[in-house]
Formats: structure tokens, sequence, C-alpha cells
């Protein structure tokens, strides 16, 4: 158990199970310290955590799911393979979060601190036939081979075998086109933000 306490007041909140896969589902831990804290694979499906204090907290595989982060401090959280489906983030510092793999549809990150550099490597899974072959077209420019990409789409070996790709998302060989990518990182993270029903 670990007593959590509220980051402004120093008051008590209460005693927490917060081992992995431990359920904390619509707990009221808002204005939390939980600096550093080990939350990993946590649920904590609806709970309040506005304001709370996640700062470098490790969130790996957690389950935020409607959870309310309005305001909170995620600067360098880590926040890897997290559920992050329909949470409410707006004016959240994530500045230095590592989102990478985490899923993202339907949060609202309306005066949120965020980088879209970071923000883009979430899991994206299926999206538009547009934006996989737009995204398809960044993973190539990302490949010391572009040839590679073309003798993949006709049916060859994954050109990203020893290069990482530049997005998590459901690649379909018959939708790569050659060529440069057409949208910035901005207007691809707009496209993307509408499609997954993203407020930003």
């Amino acid at each position: 158990m670990m007593k959590i306490f509220n980051r402004f007041t120093k008051e008590l909140l209460g005693e927490y199970n917060i081992s992995p896969g431990a359920n904390l589902y619509k707990a009221n831990l808002s204005e939390a310290d939980l600096h550093g804290a080990d939350l990993r694979e946590i649920y904590l499906g609806g709970a309040d955590l506005r304001k709370a204090d996640l700062s470098k907290a490790d969130l790996r595989e957690a389950n935020l799911r409607r959870t309310n982060l309005c305001e909170a401090n995620l600067r360098e959280a880590d926040l890897r393979a997290a559920n992050l489906r329909k949470t409410n983030m707006s004016g959240a510092d994530l500045s230095k979060a590592d989102l990478r793999y985490a899923r993202l549809s339907g949060i609202d990150l309306r005066g949120t601190k965020y980088s879209v550099l970071s923000i883009l490597q979430a899991n994206w899974g299926e999206v538009s036939d547009i934006l996989t072959t737009e995204m398809m077209k960044w993973d190539a420019a990302c490949c010391p081979n572009l040839d590679a990409f073309q003798d993949w789409a006709q049916g060859g070996d994954c050109p990203c075998r020893t290069v990482q790709r530049a997005f998590l998302f459901e690649e379909h060989r018959e939708l790569y086109e050659a060529g440069s990518p057409t949208m910035s990182l901005w207007t691809l993270w707009e496209a993307l933000a509408r499609e997954r029903e993203i407020k930003i």
C-alpha cells in the first residue's frame, strides 16, 4: 500500500494498492502527488486525476480510459502502450512524455502542452486509405533504400527490419505509392486527430 498526499496541501488522500494490475476504478486522486510513481499496468479507468502531479511516473500499459487528467502534470511520464481512449487531458503538460504505442482515440488535448513528434509515435492501428498511403510514404522516407519499399509493395521482405518505422499503424502493400510525403507532420496530425475524434 502507498500513502498518497495532496500535492498542494500535503493532506493525506488515502492509502492505495498501486502494484501492477491494481484496480483504482473511479478513484478520487485529484491533485495527488504521484511524481515518479510506479503505476505500470494499473487500472485507473474513470479516475479523477485533475491537477495531479504524474511527472516522471511510469504508466506503461496503464489503463486510463475515461480518466480525468485535466491540468495534470505529465512531464517526462512514461505512457508507452497506455490506453488513453476518451481521456480528458485538456490543459495538461505532456512535455517530454513518452507516448510510443499509446492508444489515443477520443481524447481531449485542448490547451495541452505536447510534442507533435512524440504524439505521432502512438499506436494508430487501422487508418483511412489516404492516411495509410501518406504514412507509408513517411516510412519510406525514413528508409535508406527507397527501392526496397517498392519491392515490399510487390510482395518482397519488409524494408524496416533494421530501421524503425516513422509511425505505428496497419500498413497495406496495395496502397503504397512511391514519392515524397505530401502532408507536413502538423497536417498529418490534424488529419489523424479528425479520424480519431481527438480535440486539439
